[in-house]
């Protein structure tokens, strides 16, 4: 990029951070999953797609640069799937943050941009993430999040909202689910090597019981948390912060019915009681949604 930091072939635009690369590619796969010309495919769309971030701009952090290049591997070879290794470590380790650095973990969140793109703007939000990205330097400071949320806010849309609504979708883990949760669903939900996030708690709840709490102070930013309530009563389900205010989080309550319907409730104090008797499962879902990074600590009171 002449050294100057602007992409000399985007006449239209200035950038700040955009850099000169090149791929390497390693002479055989022996010992990796998949067949040689399909690790050389998913290879090739995965770095390929680095270098077109680096002309945008070299300095983006890490997580968005290694979760989007996973996500343009399915998007580009969709038969392979060799993104699903990455699924049940991630999902394995819902309370940890989305954009955790290091281990495999930042190419699990592949998932949040796969939600992106089939309820958020489909693959052109991915590209208007970047776009947006030019705007600011990312050389000393971190404006990943600004971006998606710049990006989203174009469809009226918030990184808050997608990250709350790709967190929901993980618990109903459907492809086809009732009109209610129809978006969230995962187009090949049904395929992928995991149920759904690891469950934090279980309670198990009746009227002999006057309430249950549940705490966590181990709630990373930009994560979730899941509770399963097995309950055959109405439950009123309350969420209070141990060191800050409400709007850090979201809850969502996630009814799944006999029949496959489901019903998503959100809000900070959460009633569930509409046809107790035929729900199959009920959960809670936490989402530590807010730039506050003092600690994401909470009750949850069920009574």
């Amino acid at each position: 990029a002449q050294n100057t930091g602007n992409n000399e072939f985007s006449p239209n635009v200035t950038e700040q951070n955009a850099l000169t690369s090149y791929m390497a590619m390693r002479n055989n796969y022996d010992g990796f999953p998949n067949s040689e010309i399909e690790n050389i495919q998913v290879t090739a769309a995965h770095e390929f797609f680095h270098a077109i971030q680096y002309g945008y701009d070299g300095y983006e952090k890490p997580w968005l640069l290694e979760a989007t290049a996973v996500w343009m591997e399915e998007e580009i070879y969709d038969e392979i799937n060799d993104c699903y290794q990455y699924m049940t470590s991630w999902f394995n380790q819902p309370e940890k943050s989305l954009d955790h650095v290091g281990g495999t973990h930042w190419y699990g969140s592949w998932i949040f941009f796969e939600y992106i793109d089939e309820h958020l703007g489909e693959s052109g939000m991915i590209k208007n993430i970047f776009d947006e990205g030019v705007n600011t330097n990312s050389e000393n400071r971190d404006y990943s999040h600004q971006a998606i949320n710049v990006a989203l806010s174009t469809i009226g849309s918030s990184f808050q909202e997608a990250l709350n609504g790709m967190a929901i979708a993980n618990v109903v883990m459907s492809s086809n689910p009732s009109p209610e949760a129809e978006l969230y669903s995962y187009e090949e939900a049904e395929d992928f090597p995991v149920d759904g996030p690891a469950v934090y708690r279980t309670i198990n709840f009746s009227d002999e019981e006057e309430f249950e709490f549940v705490q966590s102070t181990g709630l990373n930013q930009y994560a979730s948390q899941y509770i399963q309530i097995n309950t055959d009563i109405p439950v009123l389900i309350t969420l209070n912060t141990l060191n800050g205010p409400l709007s850090d989080f979201g809850l969502h309550g996630v009814v799944k019915y006999t029949d496959d319907n489901y019903e998503i409730i959100t809000g900070d104090s959460l009633s569930i009681y509409n046809s107790l008797d035929n729900a199959e499962e009920i959960y809670a879902v936490i989402v530590s949604q807010d730039e506050n990074i003092e600690g994401f600590n909470y009750t949850l009171k069920i009574e």
